[in-house]
C-alpha cells in the first residue's frame, strides 16, 4: 500500500499508467518537502529501449522565438500586427455572431464552428509572431553597408533559384530587382547569378574587419539623432541596445573557454557489469 500522497491527505491519489510490456526497473516515492508543492515526488526508471527501440532520436533544442515580451518595440509590433489582422479578417465579429447562434445550433455543430475560429485565430496569432520581429545574419555585426551586402546576396539567391525553375511565380522578384536597381530576372543566366552571387560573399568577408567599428558608428549616429529629435524612447532603447552588444562581445568570448561545454543532452549511459564488461 503505498503512502498517502497529499500532505493532509490519507490516502495515495498519485499513480503512473504504463503500456504493457514496458519495464519499470526501479521506482521512488519521496518524502513530503522533497520538491515544490505539497503532494510527494514520484520517480520512475523505465527501460529506454522498451520505449523508443534500437535507435533514440536526435534531441535538439529548440528554436528561440522572435516575439520577446521584455522589449517593448518587439511586443508592439506583436500587437498591432495582431490588431490588424483581427480587425481585417472580424473575428470579433464572427465570434458575436457564433455566440448568437449557439442556443440554436446542435452542440457538435457549434464545436466544429468553434473549433474552426479558433484554428483560424491561432494562424493570425503565428503569422503576427512572424512579422513582429526580422532575425539579422549574426555572422557579421549589422551596419547599412553590410545590410546592403546581405539585401543584395538575398536577392541574388531569390534569383538563382529563378534560374533554375524553382520560382513559379516572379512577379514579386521582379519588384524587388526594381527597388534594388537590377535588370529584369529573365534577362539573367544562371552563370551570372552564380558569379554575382561570389561576388557578394567576397564583399561581405572584405566588411568584416570593420563591421564593429561600422556597427558602432551606426548606433552612435543613430543615437545623436535621437538626441537631436528629443526621442526620449528611441534615445533609451539605442542605448539599451549599446550596452547589450558591448556586455555580449566582453563576455562570450569568455563564457566559451569557461562554461559549459554545448553538446545534445545524453539518451545513453554505458555501466559496467558484475563480469567488468
Amino acid at each position: 500500500m503505498a503512502p498517502n500522497s497529499h500532505i493532509n491527505g490519507r490516502l495515495p491519489i498519485c499513480g503512473v499508467f504504463a503500456s504493457p510490456g514496458v519495464n519499470c526497473s526501479h521506482a521512488m516515492i519521496a518524502q513530503h518537502g522533497f520538491g515544490i508543492g505539497d503532494h510527494r515526488v514520484h520517480l520512475f526508471d523505465f527501460d529506454a529501449q522498451a520505449l523508443l527501440g534500437e535507435s533514440y532520436p536526435s534531441l535538439v533544442a529548440p528554436t528561440g522565438r522572435k516575439l520577446v515580451c521584455t522589449i517593448d518595440r518587439i511586443r508592439l509590433n506583436y500587437e498591432n500586427v495582431l490588431l490588424q489582422l483581427v480587425e481585417r479578417h472580424r473575428m470579433l465579429e464572427k465570434i458575436a455572431t457564433l455566440d448568437e447562434l449557439q442556443p440554436r445550433m446542435p452542440a457538435p455543430q457549434f464545436q466544429l464552428m468553434f473549433n474552426r475560429w479558433d484554428n483560424e485565430l491561432r494562424d493570425y496569432i503565428l503569422a503576427a509572431e512572424k512579422r513582429c520581429r526580422k532575425f539579422r545574419m549574426n555572422h557579421l555585426p549589422w551596419s547599412p553597408v553590410v545590410g546592403m551586402w546581405m539585401r543584395r546576396l538575398k536577392l541574388y539567391k531569390w534569383l538563382e533559384a529563378y534560374c533554375r525553375g524553382k520560382v513559379p511565380d516572379w512577379r514579386n522578384l521582379k519588384r524587388s530587382c526594381t527597388r534594388q536597381g537590377l535588370r529584369c530576372p529573365s534577362s539573367y543566366t544562371l552563370d551570372e547569378v552564380l558569379l554575382k552571387i561570389h561576388s557578394c560573399m567576397l564583399n561581405l568577408e572584405k566588411e568584416r574587419e570593420n563591421a564593429p567599428k561600422m556597427r558602432r558608428e551606426h548606433l552612435q549616429d543613430r543615437l545623436d539623432i535621437a538626441r537631436l529629435r528629443g526621442d526620449v524612447a528611441s534615445e533609451q532603447e539605442i542605448i539599451r541596445i549599446i550596452k547589450r552588444e558591448a556586455e555580449k562581445a566582453e563576455y562570450t568570448r569568455l563564457r566559451i573557454f569557461t562554461g559549459k561545454p554545448r553538446s545534445s543532452p545524453p539518451v545513453s549511459v554505458t555501466i559496467t557489469n558484475s563480469d567488468g564488461a
